[in-house]
């Protein structure tokens, strides 16, 4: 299956939790900001991103044909388990 991901992350990379903090948000600006560490596994980050940007649920342009062509079957009319009740009462009697 083919699906195409068009995806612009900007990151903003911190010292530490505390400047972190001091970095103003903008309700505007989808800048991520990232407390940054010694190690940096880029390849992570990519695949990250790609998962986080696949819808969640599986979706198309069309309809499903097997949805509109599938004929409703009835359901096969289940007998009552109660309904032999009856004539074993009546056994019983004798």
């Amino acid at each position: 299956m083919e699906f195409p991901i068009e995806s612009d992350v900007l990151f903003r990379f911190a010292r530490d939790e505390k400047e972190a903090d001091s970095i103003p948000i903008d309700d505007e600006d989808d800048t991520e900001v990232i407390v940054g560490s010694e190690k940096l596994n880029l390849m992570e980050w990519i695949e990250e991103e790609i998962l986080l940007s696949l819808p969640y649920v599986p979706v198309h342009d069309y309809a499903c044909k097997s949805d509109i062509e599938a004929p409703k079957q009835e359901e096969p009319k289940k007998e009552n388990p109660f309904a032999k009740l009856k004539d074993l009462q009546g056994l019983r009697k004798n």
